[in-house]
């Protein structure tokens, strides 16, 4: 099983996305709207993979990184991003694994672009079965 974290502003983007990804499952999806709520959730729940977006309600993406980075965990990030920022990537990738995935609207392409790369951040290593 791969667990996921997303952290979005959008609870209808989460729902979507969630349902999209658990469809055959082998992932969980875990979501939260704040950082906050993000951060403490790891303090409890192991996950495999933490997606979320540049721009989030209170804080950015990279902070989210940041500070799960300055708690300890080392859990791979994937960006779904709107619009590309080669500065925010650049420091985004600082801080290990990482990956980005355009978000395009309307679009099921960035669904399945989305899974694709979560299968192929999460080392086999981690996915229990």
């Amino acid at each position: 099983m791969i667990a996921v974290l997303y952290v979005d502003n959008g609870q209808l983007l989460q729902d979507t996305l969630g349902h999209f990804l658990e469809r055959h499952k082998d992932m969980v999806v875990e979501s939260s709207l704040l950082i906050e709520e993000a951060l403490r959730k790891m303090d409890y729940i192991s996950f495999d993979v933490i997606v979320t977006d540049y721009n989030l309600k209170e804080s950015s993406g990279i902070d989210l990184l940041r500070q799960t980075r300055q708690k300890g965990i080392m859990t791979p990030f994937v960006f779904f991003i709107l619009k590309q920022n080669r500065g925010m990537e650049a420091e985004a990738t600082r801080y290990g694994r990482v990956a980005f995935v355009p978000k395009l609207p309307y679009s099921g392409s960035s669904f399945d672009e989305l899974e694709k790369t979560i299968r192929t951040i999460v080392p086999a290593s981690h996915v229990e079965t």
